[in-house]
């Protein structure tokens, strides 16, 4: 496998979604619970990526093993455009998992049970997207459990290694005893947290939805677009966007970021002009780009104002 076919079996581009939740996670740890655990932190980022890049690899796999002609291999898969034999793919996507799971074990061996149990989900979540009889990504339910993921999901994992367990959940046995813990209000700010983060990434998949509307009905996808049309997704999109500036102004005032997280408005224009240019054109190779943008220059401004905050 070539270096340009390897990268787009792992659709490079796209990992930019796991690590600016992992970024924010960590700004977000060290500004409000002042503390981090280095090894922890470095584990959780290795098993995070290569996950990541299963979980994309998978989907080209399948994808590439679900479409119904040579044409929509070559125009929804990695492997039909570069060629990739599937047994060499298979055999990238076993040492990938492999690795991952290694990493991850010695992780709980430093936590407790419920990295384990969080992750084996998340991985149950991005295996059946688009694998088994009724995949995520060909239900209206991509964007909510893509972004819950690897917006919320790897946010609170970024925080949950770095802390003490019974900050957030604890999960630990006395004798035959269970004993469970959960601090519901850590988790609840958590979760507003990661909310531009969540919206964002969920737009990434709307996006894609919203440009693939003919080839997914062509292909038997019936995304959340199917069911509500290009015109609603289109102001959804847009609706997802502009409530992360809604978030910052709770965050600050809920003291979950320091006041210099106002920076992220500095990225208003940028928004704008990109939802915009959604409305004019659902061409995917002309907008895609704009929705990875937004993720980018948004969290970019915002972790800017949250390292600023640190050092106030």
């Amino acid at each position: 496998m070539s270096v340009k076919a390897f990268l787009d079996f792992i659709e490079l581009r796209t990992k930019v979604g796991s690590v600016i939740p992992f970024m924010a996670g960590f700004f977000f740890t060290l500004y409000y619970f002042h503390q981090i655990d280095p090894i922890n932190t470095v584990l959780y980022f290795c098993a995070l990526v290569l996950i990541d890049v299963f979980t994309t690899g998978w989907n080209n796999y399948n994808d590439f093993h679900l479409a119904k002609n040579e044409t929509l291999q070559q125009s929804t898969s990695a492997l039909g455009r570069q060629d990739i034999a599937p047994k060499v793919a298979l055999r990238w996507l076993i040492g990938f998992i492999s690795t991952a799971t290694v990493l991850g074990l010695i992780l709980v061996w430093r936590t407790n049970l419920i990295v384990l149990a969080i992750s084996v989900l998340f991985i149950l979540i991005g295996i059946l997207y688009t694998y088994g009889p009724f995949p995520i990504s060909r239900l209206p339910l991509g964007e909510l459990l893509s972004s819950l993921v690897l917006g919320f999901g790897n946010f609170f994992l970024t925080v949950y290694v770095n802390v003490p367990a019974d900050q957030l959940v604890d999960l630990r046995f006395d004798g035959p005893l269970m004993l469970f813990q959960l601090n519901w209000l850590n988790v609840i700010l958590v979760f507003v947290a990661s909310l531009p983060t969540v919206f964002l990434i969920a737009n990434l998949m709307l996006m894609n939805n919203i440009c693939d509307y003919t080839v997914d009905l062509e292909n038997g996808r019936h995304t959340l677009i199917s069911y509500i049309g290009q015109k609603r997704g289109i102001q959804l999109y847009q609706l997802s966007a502009y409530s992360c500036y809604v978030v910052i102004i709770v965050g600050i005032g809920l003291k979950l970021y320091p006041w210099p997280a106002a920076l992220a408005f500095a990225s208003g224009p940028t928004l704008l002009r990109n939802g915009f240019a959604l409305q004019k054109s659902q061409e995917k190779r002309v907008v895609f780009g704009t929705a990875v943008q937004n993720l980018i220059v948004f969290n970019g401004f915002w972790l800017v104002g949250m390292l600023i905050g640190l050092y106030l």
